[in-house]
């Protein structure tokens, strides 16, 4: 856990800050055609990003205990179309996924928030 935080200076606090939204950041990991109304997403995925932490910041901020390279955040979602093919979707950054569906949905996403780079993957079943 987080539990030293208090360790960092403003700009170290920042830079871990940068780190810790880019990876929680809300990835859509998603066809783009709309699903309708009767449709329905629905997966487990894992979003993994490589970390900058030329600092040691996150082992400042953990009292030396974060050992990892990257952050890992698993995920079930749940989508549902909406009537007239409409979607509401607002998305402001750079990505790049593939999306194959046969019969389960598998899909693949690179997504750069600012200076940083995250890596997803899906697996689900669309209706």
């Amino acid at each position: 856990s987080f539990n030293s935080l208090d360790a960092l200076s403003q700009s170290q606090f920042r830079a871990f800050a940068e780190n810790v939204s880019a990876a929680t950041q809300y990835k859509a990991i998603a066809p783009a055609e709309p699903l309708g109304v009767v449709g329905l997403d629905v997966g487990v995925s894992v979003s993994y990003t490589p970390i900058d932490d030329s600092e040691d910041l996150f082992d400042l901020a953990s009292s030396g205990d974060f050992e990892s390279s990257g952050l890992i955040l698993p995920r079930v979602s749940v989508q549902k179309g909406l009537p007239f093919g409409e979607e509401v979707i607002e998305e402001t950054r750079l990505f790049a996924g593939v999306n194959l569906n046969l019969g389960m949905n598998f899909v693949l996403e690179a997504d750069k928030t600012g200076d940083h780079t995250s890596f997803s993957i899906k697996a689900g079943f669309r209706f």
